[in-house]
């Protein structure tokens, strides 16, 4: 008799974990389709294919570019991207969004990849589900993604390697301090240390690496401006090893009158770090090709689509950005 009780609680209890799961997927199923009204009758008959691009909310001004262009294809090719973060009336989570993309059945999914467990099982059941996804900037490696579309993050950190040796000719030890961040690229910035460590090596160079919290809107800029605060000493050259981490450094150095005083490389697209280089306050930058990134991804997703195949691996150009070359990235405007 109490062995027949508890079956009933658990069976009770599975029941209601199944219709919570369901009611909660049915919640968020509503939220997408209200949210996808703002997408007009007349363009989901113009376009064939339904594609949606995923990253962490707070990262719009890094993807902005990398969205216009690959829309930009998209339209040419009978598809159109949505950008999903922006389409839902509240916050959701990059996993969420995944699981909302999935449910709806989309007909194709870029997103920011990275190497969480969840993630990649998401990716899967996408993949056996019919739906192609191709991560961007950072890969799901083991996730059965159809695409990656990046840079090679060996070659990024042998040109900034090469860069601060070109400007640290001296018989006297130097300091570099390169700064990463513990964003889903963190991987991906690992790489291009041990490229710049290989670089170093052999010579009067003393590399150290310091990790920079980014967990919050105000994380990294209040983590940058202790370590400036508390440094015992000042390094010769600051790397920094993603835009943000480019950005956040130069800002926080311009308040504290530093600008200048310590040579900063890193990472960087943005026109204001453009303008930094041309006013000689950032070394250097390498460049990353976003409008090549978006097409890329849209045609990745087109290419599969139209045919079942597409290649594993879309490579993305990088440029080094220097005082002597910046103003072909400024449109000749000089600040």
């Amino acid at each position: 008799m109490l062995k027949n009780n508890i079956v009933r609680i658990v069976l009770v209890i599975i029941v209601l974990i199944i219709a919570s799961i369901t009611i909660s997927n049915l919640f968020k199923l509503n939220n997408y389709k209200n949210a996808t009204e703002s997408i007009s009758d007349d363009d989901k008959e113009k376009y064939k294919n339904h594609f949606v691009m995923i990253y962490d909310s707070m990262d719009y001004k890094n993807w902005e570019h990398i969205y216009e262009s690959a829309n930009a294809y998209a339209m040419e090719h009978d598809a159109y991207i949505e950008l999903l973060s922006e389409s839902l009336p509240t916050d959701y989570t990059k996993e969420e969004m995944l699981e909302l993309a999935i449910y709806a059945d989309v007909d194709g999914i870029i997103i920011e990849g990275d190497s969480s467990e969840r993630i990649k099982t998401l990716i899967y059941e996408a993949e056996n589900k019919g739906i192609p996804v191709v991560t961007v900037f950072t890969d799901s490696m083991g996730s059965g993604r159809s695409s990656f579309v990046g840079i090679s993050n060996y070659d990024v950190g042998y040109m900034l390697a090469n860069e601060a040796i070109q400007n640290l000719k001296t018989s006297s030890t130097k300091n570099v301090m390169v700064l990463m961040d513990n964003s889903n690229e963190y991987s991906g910035q690992l790489m291009m240390y041990q490229a710049m460590l290989e670089s170093f090596m052999g010579r009067n160079i003393k590399a150290s690496e310091v990790t920079v919290e980014n967990n919050s809107e105000f994380g990294m800029d209040e983590s940058i401006r202790n370590i400036l605060v508390n440094m015992e000493k000042e390094p010769d050259i600051m790397i920094c090893l993603s835009e943000e981490l480019t950005e956040s450094v130069y800002q926080e150095l311009v308040e504290h009158n530093k600008a200048g005083s310590i040579d900063v490389m890193g990472l960087s697209s943005a026109e204001s770090s453009y303008k930094a280089v041309n006013k000689g306050r950032i070394k250097s930058l390498v460049s990353v090709d976003k409008e090549m990134m978006g097409i890329n991804c849209a045609k990745a997703l087109v290419e599969y689509v139209y045919t079942g195949y597409v290649s594993e691996y879309f490579m993305v150009d990088v440029t080094l950005v220097t005082k002597e070359n910046v103003l072909e990235y400024l449109g000749n405007e000089e600040e």
